[in-house]
């Protein structure tokens, strides 16, 4: 079996090149540290070292996703005060691809295709739509996209 790191490693005196399975490794202890309830400041250096983890090793971020880090550090956030501990599980969350579901409604989108001929016909739609709510069709979509 292999030898697992101190828990308190810094990731500045890991190797440059580490292997696939050391990484991983290196990733499965820093999620299990990171469930644990511990002081800020051992949580914070350990979610720099996630970080730092994933910035050098992108193939990682796969195998961080699979093994649930997510759902990890989006607990962790939860039930953390602190600040700087937030902000590094943000920029954790955000380099595993992560981003959290709209508040609300979700994002309003318009998406238009057609032009020529059909191009008319959208048009008329968007007029009635503005008729309809008395507002701009710019002011009732986040997003309005199309072609021709």
């Amino acid at each position: 079996m292999p030898q697992l790191l101190d828990p308190n490693t810094d990731v500045s005196t890991l190797p440059s090149f580490m292997s696939r399975s050391a990484v991983e490794q290196r990733i499965n202890q820093l999620l299990q540290y990171i469930s644990r309830p511990d002081s800020a400041l051992s949580t914070r250096r350990r979610l720099r070292e996630l970080s730092s983890l994933l910035a050098t090793y992108p193939d990682a971020i796969h195998y961080a996703v699979a093994n649930r880090a997510i759902q990890t550090v989006i607990r962790l956030n939860q039930r953390t005060e602190e600040l700087m501990v937030r902000q590094h599980s943000n920029q954790v969350l955000a380099l595993l691809g992560y981003c959290e579901p709209p508040k609300g409604n979700g994002i309003r989108i318009l998406s238009i295709d057609g032009g020529g001929t059909r191009g008319i016909l959208v048009i008329e739609i968007l007029r009635e739509l503005e008729r309809l709510s008395g507002k701009p069709v710019h002011e009732m979509f986040d997003l309005i996209c199309g072609v021709s």
